[in-house]
């Protein structure tokens, strides 16, 4: 299946720094910092996704930095790891 962005949105790649260390899966250990992809509409609004995301995990957001993308497409990345997929991205045939 193919998807493309809907008008007006972006891929922004947001580094979230975290109050404490937590640990991540997939022996990446421990770290204060992780990376997630986000789809919206401008850099602030990539980052409250981030920071909306972690914190209803129920951790402590310090800090958020977000930049728009020009490497990642849709097709690229892996859905479940995009925060605002399913809002952001319409089906092609």
């Amino acid at each position: 299946m193919k998807y493309q962005l809907k008008s007006g949105l972006s891929i922004y790649l947001v580094t979230v720094l975290l109050e404490d260390t937590v640990h991540v899966g997939s022996g990446q250990g421990f770290t204060d910092t992780v990376h997630r992809y986000a789809i919206a509409e401008s850099k602030s609004a990539a980052e409250n996704l981030a920071t909306e995301h972690f914190e209803s995990q129920g951790l402590a957001v310090r800090i958020t930095d977000g930049f728009e993308t020009s490497r990642a497409t849709v097709n690229s990345l892996i859905r479940k790891d995009v925060l605002g997929f399913d809002a952001g991205v319409s089906e092609i045939a």
